[in-house]
């Protein structure tokens, strides 16, 4: 057995020598993440969290760390490292543990990050201390434990600090600037950008997208796709996306190539996000089309709507082409259990919040879609003769039914029990029953889809053909999104989204 002196010399340690005894001596750091822990170093570790902080009011906190070093054990053991008694693992890496753990609890199967993140462990195991990948992966595993640790939120500044540090001094070096770890450090960081609700970081979240986008095209040009590189291209390219699809900015044509990551397995959401990366480029060429002071050309219009009318119909042909895995059903006949002048003609139940996420996504990026066209056919029935496009007045009906959906997409991910929504599908038909008001009650989850609200809300209170009912009722939304610590959300309570009006908004933030 090893001793409880131990002083950690490697092979053996020199008291277990000198007594006799036998020593299996340290392991690697990161190997102490993946071991078995016994009750006793358990009541250790609640006695040194006693000691260390010495007051009652803690002793919750203390409890539920104590439960994450036996849930990071079992994750350890499950990794196949072998028990050591008498060590546990520093509490840097116990909240490690936990954000991994916690994370990847919440992100559906379905949903390309969950690859992507299963992949951590691996990196981490093989990064060096003080290494970009170790103080990003610390700096949002701190974030997400500030409800464990009363030190967590400033050990979590003082990483992503050190972090930002790392990071510049490893795109210095020719061979660090195209490692997986650094770019997965990146990511790591926008991350903690998004989950940390820190006004000073907010803006930071697109300079590390834009960053990695540039890491990303650089890489591109002298290496093969592995997988790792192809899921953080995944990942960067949607970060990219909505992040142009906001500000309005033409997006690098290495994000738009069809080939990039062409897969068998490619995911709707990939499938989705390759589409929509030729948004950006189309908003931008209308921009500047309808803002220039000389007129634009005729042909240069016809253009622009023959190319956002093709996009839009390939968009809407991904929605009637998915799997039945990736069906909502929808109740309707809803009752109007408050005094609110408006109520969601339809409420959505979906498979689950990723799901309900993506399907939010394609109707935001249909609606700007939308609103380039009805720009292009107003201009062309104006300026010209051509009675072609005086009848395309299909996207305005077509935009309601959008942001119709999007407020039934609101009590599902708002968090509300709909599990008594009993509609089901037969001979392709749905069956819809009537709901109440009274049936949708929270679920006990404290996981709920709330932050991918604000953007589908935001964009939608912009459309022209929004009732002024429906209007107020979703900037009620975002009011009490603010109100339960969506940061992003203060924002959209005060300012107008400019992208369905021929504008640019003037903040980027992940929202997906």
């Amino acid at each position: 057995m090893t001793d409880e002196k131990c002083d950690e010399m490697h092979p053996t340690c020199s008291r277990c020598v000198k007594t006799n005894k036998k020593c299996v001596g340290y392991r690697d750091q990161s190997d102490l993440m993946f071991r078995d822990e016994t009750t006793r170093t358990q009541t250790r570790f609640r006695q040194w969290e006693t000691r260390n902080r010495g007051s009652d009011s803690t002793s919750a906190s203390t409890t539920s760390l104590s439960l994450l070093l036996a849930r990071a054990s079992k994750w350890m053991y499950d990794n196949c490292v072998t028990p050591v008694d008498g060590l546990f693992p520093p509490i840097q890496d116990v909240v490690v543990c936990y954000f991994y753990h916690n994370t990847l609890g919440t992100i559906s199967d379905k949903d390309p990050v969950h690859s992507l993140h299963s992949q951590l462990p691996n990196l981490y195991s093989r990064s060096d201390l003080g290494s970009a990948l170790r103080l990003a992966t610390e700096a949002i595993s701190y974030a997400t434990s500030t409800k464990l640790m009363q030190e967590a939120a400033l050990l979590s500044r003082k990483r992503y600090i050190q972090a930002i540090k790392a990071i510049g001094k490893a795109i210095q070096d020719p061979q660090e600037m195209v490692n997986d770890q650094t770019l997965y450090a990146i990511l790591l960081l926008s991350g903690y950008e998004t989950i940390s609700r820190d006004p000073d970081t907010t803006q930071s979240w697109g300079a590390h997208v834009d960053g990695a986008a540039a890491l990303v095209k650089f890489r591109s040009t002298i290496e093969a796709h592995s997988p790792l590189s192809r899921s953080m291209f995944g990942f960067v390219r949607k970060s990219v996306v909505i992040g142009h699809m906001q500000i309005c900015r033409p997006i690098d044509e290495i994000f738009c190539a069809s080939d990039v990551t062409a897969s068998s397995d490619k995911s709707p959401e990939d499938q989705l996000m390759a589409m929509a990366a030729k948004i950006p480029n189309l908003q931008y060429r209308s921009n500047c089309l309808f803002t220039q002071t000389q007129d634009a050309r005729t042909g240069d219009v016809e253009d622009l709507f023959y190319r956002a009318r093709a996009l839009d119909r390939e968009i809407a042909d991904w929605a009637r082409t998915l799997p039945t895995t990736w069906s909502y059903s929808a109740a309707v006949n809803i009752d109007n259990m408050t005094n609110s002048k408006f109520t969601p003609c339809q409420i959505h139940r979906y498979p689950d919040f990723y799901i309900a996420r993506v399907w939010n996504f394609y109707r935001v990026s249909r609606l700007i879609l939308q609103s380039v066209l009805l720009r292009a056919t107003s201009w062309m029935s104006i300026s010209t003769d051509l009675n072609e496009f005086s009848d395309e007045r299909k996207p305005e009906g077509s935009s309601i039914e959008l942001v119709n959906d999007i407020c039934a997409s609101v009590p599902f991910l708002l968090g509300h029990d709909l599990s008594k929504m009993k509609v089901v599908a037969k001979g392709g038909r749905i069956k819809q029953e009537r709901t109440s008001g009274s049936r949708v009650k929270k679920s006990g989850s404290t996981h709920t889809g709330r932050f991918s609200l604000i953007w589908p809300l935001y964009v939608a209170c912009s459309a022209s053909s929004v009732p002024e009912a429906q209007r107020d009722w979703m900037h009620m939304q975002l009011r009490l999104l603010a109100e339960h610590g969506e940061t992003e959300a203060h924002f959209a309570c005060f300012k107008k989204s400019q992208i369905l009006l021929g504008g640019a908004d003037d903040v980027r933030f992940d929202c997906v």
